[in-house]
């Protein structure tokens, strides 16, 4: 019992202190410090750092979508879509597994006597990747927050990281596409002159990708509203003596 209560202290510590530390680097200016580490750095070893970092931050519960927004200003539309598609995922795959880890045999515990938790985990468990990638296109649930739920409940891990790989996509790339975008204008308000045209066609290609992510995730809502099955009402103490 005692064992039992103190993995649960030490889970909820582990959270308390990634709070505290990223609100403190989020306070602290911890993305332009970042920039200006990568400038001084050749393209391979910024790329690197760039992953670690992006994975050292998704794990302290920092928020993800500035550094994609910074890789594709960075690194550009391709290579930063790669390493930000690379660096969710290793990041989701490591809070899924420390999730599992710590907290998920303290979870199946505390739901044995809670049936209408459990319903929600045995559907998880049932659903996988379906549920999972429903949830990763819509906003209902904070990215990051998603990636240690999933490491508590019954869902399996190879199920959860392949509908998280391409479900996390969409969004990947319109954060992406913004930031190459404010490069790609800065770079042509001061250095490079661009047409009419380029100018059309890359407002065009923007205007699409944000409203082809707005799409999808509101066909996530909807059809989260479907998948999830209704829970079944516990029976009534009259029938339960009545069929004895």
């Amino acid at each position: 019992m005692f064992r039992r209560y103190l993995r649960v202290a030490l889970v909820g510590l582990l959270i308390l202190l990634a709070l505290l530390l990223g609100r403190w680097l989020e306070q602290n200016g911890w993305l332009l410090a970042a920039y200006r580490g990568l400038e001084n750095l050749d393209r391979p070893a910024a790329a690197v750092l760039f992953v670690v970092f992006y994975i050292l931050a998704v794990l302290l519960l920092l928020p993800a979508w500035p550094l994609a927004v910074a890789g594709g200003a960075w690194f550009g539309l391709g290579w930063g879509f790669v390493l930000c598609t690379i660096a969710a995922n290793l990041s989701a795959s490591l809070a899924f597994l420390l999730a599992r880890g710590l907290g998920r045999g303290s979870v199946e515990r505390f739901l044995k006597h809670r049936p209408a938790w459990q319903h929600w985990d045995s559907a998880l468990g049932r659903s996988g990747w379906r549920l999972v990638a429903l949830l990763r296109l819509s906003p209902a649930i904070p990215f990051n927050l998603q990636n240690y739920l999933y490491g508590l409940t019954a869902i399996r891990f190879w199920p959860c990281a392949a509908a998280s790989f391409l479900a996390m996509m969409p969004g990947t790339f319109l954060y992406v596409y913004l930031g190459y975008w404010g490069r790609w204008t800065w770079a042509g308000a001061t250095t490079e002159q661009r047409s009419l045209g380029e100018w059309f066609l890359f407002g065009l290609g923007l205007a699409a990708t944000v409203l082809v992510t707005i799409y999808l995730g509101r066909l996530a809502r909807q059809a989260l509203q479907q998948h999830i099955p209704p829970q079944s009402p516990a029976p009534s103490p009259s029938a339960g003596s009545s069929s004895g």
